[in-house]
């Protein structure tokens, strides 16, 4: 095993286009998060449901596309493909405020753009994610998916604000009109990366897509970590998305919460990942790589658990919400950050892309199953009783990762190591 090499990414100019097109691409997507329904709201009046199949429309290309993503990933050099999707989120992103000037703006347009800017995202995030290894070397992924993960909790904290700040001052239309500048900013800083890149792996001979969709499940299921970080991932996803479905409901109806104070309780979770994504090097350098990521996860299990104890006036359920988020938050980063450097190192090259896309389709794809849960429990026995179920199921995640390689891991392994 080798230690972890923190210097030199200040001074590497690849990374550092990088991640200045990551942060670029990262503000944009909190942009577009937001004006896109503002623009149904304001401008079109969208329905609850309306807007229910906007959301969707958003989301459900990682579930339709992922696997695809991640062959074509594996089969063409990730530069291009990162450059091609970005210029192509933007040449979709000018089609709305174009309809809007035109004053044929409709909420079948939202939809269809939601679907195929969502497509280009899933593409762009499996190939950045493949391409990290090719601009920084294995012993510094940690470093450098720290970093790149600062500035995508940055966005998520004040992101929102600004396009806020944005819509109201400038429309809608103008404030996506921006976000598809931004695309294009993200393009030209990853085309200007020359870090070389390595051609393709040679296909075998018979392959075909589904022969190599299959292969990257196959590596998944078979190998004993990404196995393990899949499971623990994705269980863990599937109980958190349970809470956060009705956390809102919870807090309005049971805890009787003034919409101030929500957004109070809600602003912490995003501030401890903030924080917290500066952790995930010192905590595998201190502590070890496997151990940092169970004790990240042990933190976040504290943190779940109290939010069964969330009740009483304000002056005790607000700080009791606000601790737990906040310490969901601070943990989640150095997990996220040290499991998904550890994914990239063992991940042969070949045939990362489809690893990283099959990872997502499992992790994410919990999402909505979680969500569904927490609202029948919500509906059928009451909301604490969705917080009770997601905090002691959380528990799911540690076990996981208890009765695995990974808690013997001291540093991430060097290529002929993995």
């Amino acid at each position: 095993m080798t230690t972890v090499r923190r210097s030199a990414l200040w001074r590497d100019a690849g990374f550092l286009k990088l991640w200045a097109a990551q942060t670029v691409s990262a503000f944009g997507d909190q942009v577009t998060i937001l004006a896109l329904p503002l623009l149904a709201v304001t401008t079109l009046e969208a329905s609850a449901g309306q807007m229910g199949v906007l959301r969707a429309a958003e989301t459900a290309p990682i579930l339709v596309v992922g696997l695809f993503a991640g062959v074509w990933i594996d089969r063409l050099r990730r530069r291009p493909i990162l450059i091609a999707a970005d210029l192509g989120r933007a040449v979709l992103l000018l089609a709305i405020p174009a309809a809007a000037w035109l004053d044929v703006l409709r909420i079948e347009l939202l939809y269809v753009v939601g679907i195929l800017v969502g497509t280009l995202t899933v593409f762009f995030e499996v190939a950045r994610q493949s391409y990290v290894t090719t601009v920084v070397e294995r012993g510094r992924l940690v470093d450098a998916n720290s970093k790149l993960q600062v500035t995508n909790s940055a966005s998520e904290v004040v992101g929102p604000g600004i396009a806020g700040a944005l819509v109201q001052i400038l429309g809608a239309p103008i404030t996506v009109l921006l976000d598809a500048a931004s695309f294009v900013v993200s393009g030209a800083l990853i085309g200007r990366i020359r870090s070389a890149e390595s051609a393709p792996a040679t296909r075998p001979p018979g392959s075909n897509i589904w022969h190599e969709m299959r292969a990257g499940l196959r590596h998944v299921v078979h190998d004993p970590i990404l196995r393990t970080l899949a499971g623990a991932t994705g269980s863990g996803n599937i109980f958190e998305n349970a809470r956060y479905a009705v956390l809102v409901l919870f807090m309005s109806d049971d805890l009787g919460l003034k919409p101030g104070a929500i957004g109070l309780v809600l602003g912490a979770g995003s501030l401890g990942y903030f924080f917290g994504a500066f952790l995930p090097g010192w905590t595998a350098n201190r502590f070890g790589l496997g151990r940092a990521i169970v004790g990240s996860m042990v933190v976040i299990w504290c943190g779940e658990l109290l939010f069964p104890f969330a009740a009483g006036p304000d002056r005790i359920a607000v700080p009791i919400l606000i601790v737990a988020l906040f310490l969901t938050g601070l943990a989640a980063a150095p997990y996220d950050v040290n499991q998904f450097s550890l994914r990239q190192a063992i991940t042969p090259d070949a045939i990362l892309g489809r690893v990283n896309a099959s990872m997502r389709v499992v992790i994410r794809g919990a999402v909505p199953i979680g969500a569904l849960l927490g609202g029948l429990i919500g509906e059928l026995v009451g909301l604490r009783a969705v917080m009770i179920f997601a905090s002691f199921g959380g528990l799911s995640s540690l076990l996981w990762l208890w009765r695995s390689p990974v808690p013997a891991m001291q540093a991430i392994p060097l290529r002929e190591e993995a």
